[in-house]
């Protein structure tokens, strides 16, 4: 499962073969990206009846994972991983239902800043990211798109959490019931994917049945996981005060 999040990282390396540059604009928006405090909680407990996957199948309890994950008003991904080369691949993404998202991507090569609000996207990086843009700005330099470009369309498959979740809940086999584990004082159910790309998702076992954890199978030279925290807690967007509109747009 772990693997099913690479392609949606890797997108921001496609990204930086397009090119970007354009005009200078502004713009200005109450609010601001910001870390929320908040965090999923449950009572202890190993059983799962309190989130209603007593008895279920693993497909059964994956959907409903999916369900609770896609349904919430927000949620904070953290993934973290190495890339084909051993280099470090990740994301921190905050997403607020039907509003944006905003976070940082890494894809091993150079870390890009995003802020989604609507169909606007708004995005930054670092020089070695900016230079892949092709962008002729200095590092710090913001950039708006729309979902509605090439290079915005490929930016959503990173802010669009329903777009997210299809990577998360697809499988590469067999998903089976397993015994779950605590998690950050959580009591879960345990989802094991038994094909060639699987891994384990932790299902919290009580209250909603958030997805709270993915980790590689134990033989995996990968020493990644996605986390997913702070359902329901606040996430704050604004576009930056100053950006350049990628022509096309």
């Amino acid at each position: 499962m772990l693997s099913r999040l690479l392609p949606v990282a890797a997108v921001t390396g496609l990204l930086l073969l397009t090119g970007c540059g354009g005009s200078s604009s502004s713009s200005s928006a109450s609010g601001s990206a910001a870390p929320s405090s908040s965090s999923s909680s449950a009572p202890a407990s190993s059983s799962p009846s309190g989130s209603g996957l007593q008895g279920l199948s693993g497909t059964e309890v994956l959907n409903k994972a999916k369900a609770a994950f896609t349904g919430a008003s927000s949620v904070h991904v953290v993934l973290k991983t190495k890339g084909d080369k051993g280099e470090d691949v990740g994301y921190d993404v905050r997403y607020a239902r039907g509003k944006g998202a905003t976070g940082t991507v890494n894809a091993g090569n150079g870390e890009v800043k995003l802020i989604a609000i609507g169909d606007d996207v708004y995005f930054t990086g670092d020089a070695k990211a900016l230079a892949q843009f092709r962008a002729s700005a200095a590092a710090g330099t913001w950039f708006k798109t729309t979902s509605k470009s090439p290079v915005g369309a490929a930016l959503t498959e990173l802010t669009d959490v329903n777009k997210l979740a299809q990577q998360i809940f697809k499988p590469s086999g067999a998903v089976e019931v397993v015994e779950g584990k605590d998690v950050d004082g959580t009591p879960t159910v345990g989802l094991l994917d038994k094909g060639a790309e699987g891994g384990t998702l932790y299902v919290a076992s009580q209250g909603e049945a958030y997805p709270l954890l993915i980790q590689p199978p134990a033989a995996t030279k990968d020493a990644g996981e996605a986390r997913f925290t702070e359902y329901g807690g606040p996430v704050e967007l604004t576009p930056p005060a100053k950006f350049q509109t990628v022509p096309g747009s």
